[in-house]
């Protein structure tokens, strides 16, 4: 992402859309995560299709920035179905 904006407005145009029938939440995290110590948003996506892997959710969040990492929740071979996004900042490196 950009910076901050584009996170929010990645929440803005996402949050409450379909996705393959699902009707898909997108909140900011607030959970700390691994990875790169980077300035970084990290957003959390509820309701996602057992169907949605992580390159479509990839393809579906790339328009607003550069994604550094998504975690799928899977609890012992359950898939919850939620996952966490997380965009770099790219205007801080270009």
């Amino acid at each position: 992402m950009e910076d901050e904006a584009c996170g929010r407005a990645a929440i803005t145009m996402l949050n409450g859309r379909s996705v393959r029938e699902s009707i898909i939440t997108v909140e900011e995290s607030t959970l700390n995560s691994q990875g790169p110590s980077v300035p970084s948003t990290r957003l959390r996506v509820k309701n996602i299709p057992s169907t949605l892997s992580a390159l479509g959710l990839r393809e579906l969040f790339t328009k607003y920035g550069m994604i550094i990492s998504v975690e799928i929740t899977d609890t012992e071979g359950i898939v919850v179905s939620f996952c966490f996004l997380k965009f770099v900042w790219v205007s801080l490196y270009w």
